[in-house]
């Protein structure tokens, strides 16, 4: 047997065969030489392969590997093996063979239920097939089961994130189809990224409204801002307040974690939580700046900060608080 890695049709047909086992199969029906009918063109297809017309020369859909030249006492597998020992089939073939083809795929999708956003086309591209229970997928390669799907959850995306060893996923990986998933999955990242990590308050507040989101209570706001006179803002309001003698200087104000900030997006990733500060990423963040409500780094490091690192706004105060 004799390798290359030639090919004589355009992408689009290449494709075509390469997610229709049938169609594979007529070129061999159609070109395959008689006087090599000792080799199995039903083993052939299973491989991946196509006859290209040329002679006894053959071309896999999963690795573009070319085999020529074959004997009679040469094995298909063994062959494709020794000369393209990293084609996606002979790292791990497929575990489900009636469903290798696209229509096969799409057909188990007959009754997919029709309140879940998830294409049919885009689940059988993405290698699964339905189950035929609820919302269950499995691929038709790996084994891999995706379920409990989500508005908005990408089949390709979901298939990496859970099965990223999938060598379905090493076959499709410069498919048109598949290239778009993955630039819709940047782009929602990056929007994910964009959002601000912010004690939700009103981007326009009295005073009294950001001390009671700074964690003060109501009757001792109160009690200071008779004091403060008719124009004060908050910095002055958090001083009287301290000096009621009521709140210690050195005490540390509760800001309720389920309550006032997203710590979803203070995570870096959801399961992983970084409490570091932002700044020295030595010492855990505990300080707020005032008025935006950003909560990025430490007590020291806020001394040092006249502008948000977030969002650019002038920092008129910091105040220390207590993420419970």
């Amino acid at each position: 047997v004799v390798a290359a890695m030639t090919g004589q049709i355009t992408e689009e047909e290449f494709l075509k065969l390469r997610h229709d086992s049938e169609l594979r199969l007529q070129t061999f029906y159609d070109h395959w030489p008689a006087s090599k009918d000792y080799l199995s063109k039903e083993e052939f297809v299973r491989q991946g392969f196509y006859c290209v017309g040329q002679g006894d020369r053959v071309r896999c859909t999963y690795c573009r590997g070319n085999l020529s030249d074959w004997e009679p006492s040469d094995d298909i597998l063994l062959e494709h093996k020794k000369h393209f020992s990293k084609c996606p089939f002979i790292a791990s073939p497929y575990k489900y063979p009636e469903f290798r083809d696209f229509s096969s795929r799409l057909e188990s999708f007959s009754d997919w239920p029709t309140q879940f956003s998830q294409k049919k086309e885009d689940l059988a591209q993405a290698g699964m097939f339905y189950l035929g229970k609820g919302d269950q997928t499995k691929c038709f390669w790996c084994g891999g089961i995706l379920a409990d799907w989500e508005p908005g959850d990408e089949p390709v995306s979901e298939h990496r994130k859970w099965f990223k060893h999938c060598q379905w996923l090493e076959v499709i990986k410069s498919e048109p189809f598949f290239v778009k998933a993955l630039e819709r999955e940047k782009a929602s990242k990056e929007k994910a990224k964009t959002n601000k990590c912010k004690v939700p308050v009103q981007e326009t507040y009295s005073p009294e409204e950001l001390a009671k989101q700074i964690g003060f209570s109501p009757e001792v706001i109160n009690k200071a801002a008779k004091k403060c006179g008719a124009a004060f803002n908050v910095e002055t309001l958090v001083k009287a307040i301290l000096d009621l003698g009521e709140m210690k200087t050195e005490e540390v104000v509760q800001v309720k974690t389920e309550k006032d900030l997203d710590m979803k997006c203070l995570n870096k990733s959801a399961e992983s939580f970084d409490p570091s500060c932002k700044i020295c990423f030595d010492a855990n963040f505990n300080t707020v700046f005032l008025p935006c409500g950003h909560l990025l780094c430490c007590e020291d490091c806020a001394k040092t900060i006249r502008t948000c690192p977030m969002c650019r706004s002038t920092v008129d105060s910091a105040k220390k608080v207590f993420l419970q």
